[in-house]
């Protein structure tokens, strides 16, 4: 699949290559890097850390003149292996806010943040999604946690494409956390109980209703 809009071989300079920055795919394995300008920069690979293609692109591509575009398909990935542990339900998972973190680091760096703002948020977004989806179930209310750290229009845009109901739920004055679903016997239990929400003081009407109101208003 070409994740990128050329579709003939095509030479860049790094201002055309800007707008395609953490939006295009941040592997490494397609790509070719000349090695004297990987000696002369000093980037290397990130030791123990998941994800670590991310901060390696970001470092090569703050620091290049141009790139080539090259049209024809020369390598093929598998996808879904078995045992891949990018895909694997582990709490390493969480290096994804440490390449974050260095991402954003390097973004000032070179004094560019600004300039890229927009492309670092829409990687944030997607990043977090995918880390919020691979975690072990019992990590993800501390991933939750991690994600309203974030300011407000990006944790909102993610809590809605994972289906999250935004705002904690509370009954009785007690937090449920965040309710993704109602399960059946949930849905049972809670039909007739009333709600209390941060937003909203006192909620009369079943679970499931205001459920679907909550999502139809965001």
């Amino acid at each position: 699949k070409n994740y990128w809009p050329y579709k003939q071989d095509s030479l860049l300079s790094a201002t055309d290559f800007y707008k395609h920055f953490l939006i295009a795919p941040c592997w490494v394995w397609n790509k070719i890097y000349r090695r004297d300008f990987l000696q002369k920069k000093q980037i290397l690979f990130i030791d123990k850390i998941l994800y670590e293609d991310v901060p390696f692109f970001a470092n090569v591509f703050l620091q290049i003149d141009r790139v080539s575009f090259v049209a024809d398909y020369l390598y093929n990935y598998r996808t879904n292996r078995d045992g891949a542990i990018t895909v694997k339900p582990s709490a390493r998972q969480f290096d994804i806010l440490k390449v974050k973190a260095i991402v954003e680091q390097l973004l000032r760096k070179y004094n560019v943040l600004s300039q890229l703002q927009f492309n670092f948020n829409d990687w944030t977004l997607w990043s977090h999604i995918w880390m919020y989806q691979h975690l072990p179930k019992k990590y993800q209310t501390k991933a939750l946690h991690q994600i309203e750290q974030l300011s407000k229009d990006i944790s909102e845009r993610i809590l809605e494409n994972l289906g999250i109901s935004q705002g904690r739920i509370l009954i009785f004055g007690l937090p449920l956390l965040h309710i993704k679903r109602v399960k059946s016997r949930l849905d049972i239990f809670l039909w007739k109980i009333p709600i209390l929400t941060w937003r909203q003081k006192s909620v009369s009407k079943p679970l499931p209703i205001f459920y679907k109101k909550r999502l139809q208003k965001n």
